[in-house]
């Protein structure tokens, strides 16, 4: 086996690492990001403590009451929180962070390192397209010195004006 053809296994490996982890990412995303293990684990608790007052007798009167749940007022979603995952990183993470897993992910996603044409190149070619993505987010969110030229405002009213000599 050549060498170029062993680089190029790997290469295909770890492309097909990063695509299930994105694919990964993207089906928790779809699901439902709010539920954490503790949401999930009240639940269970719940649901099993409604089950046994099912078998309490007719006469008690916690049996005749329906459950109440009490009214909490749902967190909202981060919206960086499916970038950060995406990226391998944990929300809130700071920016050289957020700049390095960006740097990892692009350089086995970089649709060079494949033949053209090959499906493996469109593969990386999506995922190297989410990546830029969600590093482009991230760096509006967290760099508050990337636009300060976009949110500049020139008045050019007192502007000098120029004087024609006649």
């Amino acid at each position: 086996m050549s060498l170029s053809n062993r680089l190029y296994r790997i290469a295909r490996s770890k492309l097909n690492e990063l695509k299930e982890w994105f694919d990964r990412v993207e089906e928790e995303r779809t699901s439902d990001p709010l539920r954490s293990s503790e949401e999930l684990a009240a639940e269970e608790l719940d649901s099993a403590l409604h089950s046994s007052t099912s078998t309490l007798p007719a006469s008690s009167p916690s049996s005749t009451r329906p459950p109440q749940k009490a009214a909490s007022p749902t967190p909202e979603p981060d919206p960086l929180y499916y970038h950060y995952r995406l990226l391998g990183l944990q929300p809130g993470a700071d920016l050289t962070a957020v700049q390095a897993a960006y740097k990892r992910y692009a350089e086995r996603a970089n649709p060079a390192r494949f033949p053209p044409g090959s499906p493996e190149e469109a593969v990386a070619r999506d995922l190297r397209r989410k990546l830029d993505l969600s590093y482009k987010t991230l760096c509006e969110a967290l760099d508050p010195t990337l636009r300060r030229f976009e949110l500049l405002e020139f008045d050019t009213s007192s502007a000098p004006q120029k004087e024609e000599n006649s």
